[in-house]
């Protein structure tokens, strides 16, 4: 298995631990896609398995002021 094959699951997890820093922080998912210009059916794919851009992710980790690294479970 390569790194790669492994990706899908790393941006999953990145979600799932940008849900409960928002929870944390008592910030709704709406606030955080609205803050970002996001979409909130963007957020409802990216929960439901669909991959969000590199780009995204990254906006999050800047938004919850956490690392990338914080975000896909390697720190």
């Amino acid at each position: 298995m390569t790194a790669n094959s492994n990706l899908p699951i790393t941006i999953l997890i990145s979600i799932i631990t940008a849900i409960k820093i928002l929870e944390e922080l008592n910030i709704s998912q709406r606030k955080l896609c609205r803050d970002l210009n996001f979409s909130t059916d963007a957020f409802t794919r990216w929960k439901n398995g669909q991959l969000p851009f590199l780009s995204s992710i990254i906006s999050i980790a800047k938004y919850l002021n956490v690392e990338i690294e914080e975000l896909i479970g390697r720190k």
